[in-house]
């Protein structure tokens, strides 16, 4: 037997390859197609994602499809008391004015509707042709008289509290913030236990039940009839109707997740959801509560409990639809709010500030106007507003009569 060493065969291939000239070509070519196949392959596994992002690196799991996303201008947020809608608010204003939005306005104090929904009577009017983009103001809701209203398809989304934390929180800033009469009738030793041992009492106080700040406060904001607060069924049959309504509710126990998601649906940039918290109160005497409270609170705000739990499981879905990314980038999120924090907080904002690019954001300035705009209190910013929308829709001459029409 002869065996063929290495340079044996090389001579074998010699001259197998010089007699079929055709198949040495061939072959040259099906190898070098091979070596960019490969090639190709590993560039995009290893060295693209390096060059895209930086040094950031997600290796748990790949990023679900991007949506096809454009970005909305026209959005409702329904405002819910003591539930973070403040914060939200001032990023919708701050958002809409950058743009030269037309927001929906009372022509007289802050609220479009404390206890009723919106009336066109009492809006600030547009001009001829032109249309509403953003409601963000404390009204009630109302499917049919939005509608009505509000011509072009909206983003409508809210937000929710737990509502122990919510009933807690409203209870303080409506006892000694802005104090509400029937508030003051409940004993000041132990008062969450007082007035949850007989609710009715205190409520028995108001005028119109509409103005209690305690009695599934969120279920009435969002529209529901004060009579079917405690009916399971309308309850059920209610939460239906939101969860047709709304593409969007808000958790604030979970703030910042909720604001990566909002700003993803509504294909804003992270610039566009910064913020500085508004509007928070906290007592300088925790309240002493127990079980038995929490009991007799979950059955006096039915409505709010079954809300509540409702869409906090639709909140968690969307959150697993996301993926692992919605984590990183949140993380981030809370990064750049901690740095425009320091920024609009500093005595020093002559200079604006250079937030680099990520994984999630373009490179981007912040000035001190937008930390002006960001740390502005509700109030004053409604009411600034108010005044650029009477500018803008509504000129008068130096003689004071209108200048355009109805």
């Amino acid at each position: 037997m002869v065996l063929y060493g290495g340079k044996g065969l090389r001579r074998r291939m010699v001259r197998f390859f010089s007699m079929n000239p055709r198949f040495f070509v061939l072959c040259t070519c099906l190898s070098f197609v091979g070596f960019v196949i490969l090639f190709q392959s590993e560039w995009k596994r290893r060295v693209l994602p390096d060059l895209q992002f930086g040094t950031v690196r997600d290796n748990t799991k790949p990023r679900p499809p991007k949506r096809f996303c454009h970005l909305k201008n026209n959005i409702v947020f329904l405002k819910v008391h003591k539930a973070g809608s403040s914060t939200v608010m001032n990023v919708l204003q701050r958002f809409g004015l950058q743009r030269g939005l037309n927001f929906v306005l009372p022509k007289r104090g802050h609220y479009l509707g404390k206890i009723t929904t919106l009336k066109k009577a009492n809006l600030l009017p547009l001009k001829a042709n032109e249309t509403y983009n953003i409601l963000c103001n404390h009204v009630v809701y109302n499917r049919t008289v939005f509608g009505s209203i509000l011509k072009h398809p909206m983003f409508y989304f809210a937000i929710l509290r737990s509502p122990f934390n919510q009933f807690v929180s409203a209870f303080n800033y409506y006892s000694y913030i802005y104090p509400n009469k029937y508030l003051l009738e409940v004993p000041k030793v132990n008062p969450i236990t007082e007035y949850l041992k007989n609710p009715l009492k205190y409520e028995s106080f108001l005028n119109d039940p509409r103005f209690s700040y305690t009695n599934s406060r969120m279920a009435f904001d969002l529209g529901l009839n004060l009579s079917d607060v405690r009916n399971e069924q309308k309850i059920s049959e209610y939460i239906k109707i939101l969860e047709a309504d709304f593409h969007f509710i808000m958790i604030m126990e979970y703030f910042e997740v909720s604001m990566v998601l909002l700003k993803r649906y509504l294909c804003w940039d992270l610039k566009d959801i910064l913020f500085v918290p508004k509007n928070i109160y906290s007592a300088k005497k925790p309240h002493q509560v127990g079980v038995e409270d929490l009991r007799r609170h979950r059955a006096w705000s039915k409505a709010d409990y079954m809300i509540y739990e409702h869409f906090l499981i639709i909140f968690w879905k969307k959150v697993y639809e996301e993926g692992p990314d919605l984590a990183l980038e949140t993380e981030h999120y809370r990064s750049l709010l901690t740095v425009t924090r320091t920024y609009c907080k500093s005595q020093n904002r002559k200079k604006s500030m250079t937030i680099t690019q990520s994984k999630w954001n373009e490179p981007f300035e912040l000035t001190s106007y937008d930390c002006d705009i960001i740390m502005k209190g509700e109030l004053p910013l409604v009411y600034m507003l108010q005044s650029k929308h009477k500018r803008e829709h509504f000129p008068y001459s130096l003689k004071g009569k209108r200048t355009i029409s109805k």
